[in-house]
């Protein structure tokens, strides 16, 4: 069950830094890292977390032959330093890649949770130790779990919120369907991102098949093992 405490302390994590920083340019991963690891000491043992696999993505790979074939000019100890930082440079991006995704991943944890305490009536605004105002909004974590997919790319930069419009704005709680697209977007994500896809080439393929939630109609199923069983398959 889902504790009024821990609510809070969630809800702190919009408002007071480390923070969830949705409404800019731009977003570092050194400043999302923070925020995923204070959220996620707070739900460490609430679920069972399984993170994107870097082997698979590396395993996956595909590499451009022509990048790796020896040139000409080349002498073995040459080619053998540049291949060398080819490596490199692939286990470098994979890592940073894999570290997006998982502050992805807590997120979408973190909006499952409060979502729940939701469900439980429990009060979800109220004022900062510093004087910000909070509240929940479900779609504002839909969003920043957007820019850690999209690897930092801040709101003010995006031409349309995407895929909000799956989302009726007039419901009095949407927040259960949130969770669900949220949910859906992950799986896909992940699963093509550990078949070896870049995560930056990920989103251009996507149809609405691939991230649409359940029928409107159907009753949401979210549970402990909601998106811990979505990324496992």
């Amino acid at each position: 069950m889902a504790g009024p405490r821990k609510a809070i302390e969630l809800m702190l994590c919009t408002c007071e830094k480390p923070y969830m920083r949705v409404a800019d340019y731009g977003l570092e991963l050194d400043e999302a890292i923070p925020v995923a690891d204070r959220m996620h000491a707070l739900l460490e043992h609430d679920y069972q977390w399984r993170w994107p696999d870097n082997s698979h993505h590396l395993a996956n790979w595909v590499d451009d032959p022509s990048k790796r074939a020896k040139k000409s000019e080349e002498d073995t100890t040459t080619y053998a330093e540049r291949d060398s930082r080819r490596n490199f440079v692939r286990e470098f991006i994979t890592n940073e890649q894999a570290q997006w995704l998982r502050c992805a991943v807590i997120t979408s944890r973190a909006l499952e949770y409060l979502q729940a305490c939701r469900r439980q009536k429990l009060i979800l605004q109220g004022l900062s130790p510093s004087g910000q105002d909070y509240s929940f909004e479900p779609r504002l974590f839909y969003q920043y779990i957007w820019i850690c997919l999209n690897q930092g790319t801040g709101t003010r930069l995006w031409e349309s919120a995407p895929l909000m419009f799956l989302i009726p704005e007039t419901e009095s709680d949407s927040g259960d369907l949130v969770v669900l697209t949220a949910q859906k977007l992950l799986e896909v994500t992940i699963r093509n991102w550990e078949q070896g896809m870049d995560l930056g080439s990920i989103f251009p393929t996507l149809s609405l098949d691939d991230v649409l939630p359940l029928p409107h109609d159907a009753e949401p199923q979210i549970n402990d093992q909601g998106l811990n069983k979505a990324i496992s398959n």
